[in-house]
């Protein structure tokens, strides 16, 4: 027998994520395992590794791309998953991102306009 829950679907952006991973403005990132340390030539525990930018979000609009390392967050550290969901959570208007490359600005999505 299969047991099925019908809810309501989420709506954009409040869709959970998996505990390995954060999500917020398009952006998943995760922490910096010995393996993804290896991969990039990054240390552990320094920040977070972007893993995946979603087409035409905020984040893929301020220029972010996968294996950017996030060390801060609008000047609060992020050396950790934990840290970047405190970190980014309710956060509203434009959000400074320190990455490897340099400093990003992360705008907030604002409401669709119809034409």
């Amino acid at each position: 027998m299969l047991d099925i829950e019908i809810g309501e679907r989420p709506k954009e952006g409040e869709i959970a994520a998996r505990p390995d991973e954060g999500i917020w403005r398009g952006i998943e990132v995760k922490d910096i395992t010995p393996e993804i340390a290896k991969r990039y030539n990054i240390e552990e525990g320094i920040g977070v590794i972007v893993s995946k930018v979603e087409m035409d979000s905020p984040g893929d609009e301020a220029g972010l791309r996968i294996g950017d390392l996030i060390s801060e967050i609008n000047w609060k550290p992020v050396k950790s998953l934990k840290d970047y969901n405190e970190v980014t959570k309710g956060l509203k208007g434009n959000v400074l991102v320190r990455t490897n490359r340099g400093y990003i600005v992360v705008k907030e999505k604002g409401p669709e306009k119809e034409e």
